[in-house]
């Protein structure tokens, strides 16, 4: 419950930057706030927004080699920054054999997708994640 509600805070943060240019941690920072959601949880968003952010770049470019027939620019901002959180766990996060498997990342993503998105957001992302997860498997990068 913990990591979901820190995936979700995360996710909205990175949402509001693309949306009004906010800083994310600024948004993080007020959305605790209003939903009292402090400690862990709140620990756990920050360091999933700080991940995402220094290491945006490349994963915009992961998306964007995942999609097939899409552009990364024509992507809903629910569903880029779903993806966003999601590809940072599963690419960067030092603790995620520790802390989560990437099955339960994505499973959460498209929930996340579905709560939040459009009515097929939540089958766009699990293909792009699956989508990426055999690309993985195919060239053999270990942790796929």
């Amino acid at each position: 419950m913990r990591q979901r509600v820190a995936r979700e805070l995360a996710m909205k943060a990175l949402y509001a930057r693309d949306i009004g240019r906010a800083r994310p941690q600024d948004v993080l920072d007020y959305l605790c706030a209003q939903e009292g959601v402090e400690g862990d949880a709140a620990r756990e968003a920050a360091e999933l927004v700080a991940g995402v952010w220094d290491h945006l770049a490349v994963i915009d470019r992961t998306i964007s080699a995942t999609l097939r027939k899409w552009q990364f620019q024509r992507l809903a901002a629910v569903d880029r920054n779903v993806l966003r959180v999601a590809v940072y766990e599963l690419e960067h996060d030092a603790h995620l054999p520790a802390r989560r498997s990437a099955a339960v990342v994505i499973d959460e993503a498209v929930e996340i997708a579905k709560a939040y998105g459009g009515g097929d957001s939540g089958d766009f992302v699990n293909g792009v994640l699956r989508q990426m997860a055999r690309d993985r498997s195919a060239e053999g990068t270990p942790g796929s």
